[in-house]
């Protein structure tokens, strides 16, 4: 039969094989941000069944506390994501270092993500 991955799997898969591009300029650097929130978001959307790919950082991390996620959790995600805006948005070239790493903090933002139980009300 066929074997479908979890949006887990698939969104570890695909950031473990995002390449950071050879040329490192202002829009290899945005293209690359691009990509790693992009990830990032639809494995929110995907796993928590919110619109996460249409919000805001702010209104993801609104919701974030809602469900009662860790706030050191949020806080990583935070940190993380101010980087990869700046990278996108305010033409920030980083080294391939800040690559490695950020691609690495998203990947254990993730699995972190991936192994609670939000607290949703109703």
């Amino acid at each position: 039969g066929d074997y479908n991955k979890s949006i887990f799997q698939e969104t570890i898969c695909s950031l473990k094989s995002l390449q950071i591009p050879n040329n490192i300029n202002r829009l290899n650097t945005e293209k690359y941000y691009l990509e790693l929130s992009h990830i990032f978001r639809n494995f929110i959307k995907e796993e928590y069944f919110i619109r996460a790919t249409e919000m805001t950082s702010d209104e993801l991390e609104i919701y974030f506390q809602s469900i009662e996620i860790h706030h050191e959790l949020i806080h990583a995600w935070s940190q993380t994501n101010k980087i990869a805006d700046r990278a996108k948005y305010a033409g920030l070239i980083l080294g391939i270092d800040q690559f490695n790493k950020d691609r690495e903090d998203f990947i254990n933002i993730i699995k972190s993500f991936h192994k609670i139980e939000p607290h949703i009300s109703l």
